[in-house]
């Protein structure tokens, strides 16, 4: 078939290809597909490839499986969670008859009370955590980073964070997963929230 070029256009038959690009550079090309004045057809397909945007789909691809397996190690499993559930109150009460904030502990026992949401910068859940010795723990769990606890008035819970001292007893927070360092967790009816 007889193949002629004029002015970026290369026709062959009843086939128009375009010619994309100035004429000093390799040029790309692309096929149309409409009704031509004499009823050719033109078949209009873009054939480009975009070096470009294939290593960005690569490096995104590369950056979502290098965050999935960072996540998913710190992520702790049930039955790691379960292992903590009968710790109780102690660590958290040395730290607490020591001053001592920024240490991470884990405590388990029963949820005393319920608090509203605090709202701030972020968003937290509290509960306060009473524990046999007499300490009361608040609990302050950042559900914008992650996830919400459904908890209950004198349900059992263990949960896992950073202490911070005060003269109430103390509170834990940081009880979500964290991207780089250890996370938190609470344990509550079967399932770990992070």
């Amino acid at each position: 078939m007889a193949q002629r070029q004029r002015n970026g256009l290369i026709i062959r038959g009843s086939q128009v290809r375009i010619l994309l690009g100035p004429p000093h550079l390799p040029r790309r090309s692309a096929r149309c597909s409409k009704q031509g004045h004499f009823g050719e057809t033109i078949t209009l397909r873009r054939q480009v490839r975009s070096p470009f945007l294939l290593t960005a789909i690569a490096i995104g691809l590369f950056a979502a499986a290098l965050w999935y397996a960072r996540s998913s190690s710190a992520r702790e499993s049930l039955a790691q969670a379960k292992a903590f559930s009968r710790v109780g109150c102690g660590p958290a009460y040395g730290f607490f008859g020591q001053h001592r904030s920024g240490a991470w502990v884990t405590v388990s026992g029963k949820i005393s009370g319920i608090l509203g949401d605090s709202y701030g910068r972020f968003r937290h859940q509290r509960f306060t955590l009473g524990c046999s010795n007499g300490l009361t723990i608040l609990i302050v769990n950042d559900i914008s980073v992650g996830q919400r606890a459904p908890v209950a008035a004198r349900g059992r819970v263990t949960v896992r964070g950073q202490y911070v001292w005060d003269s109430q007893g103390g509170l834990v927070h940081f009880t979500h997963h964290a991207d780089n360092g250890p996370g938190g967790w609470i344990l509550y009816a079967n399932h770990v929230y992070q």
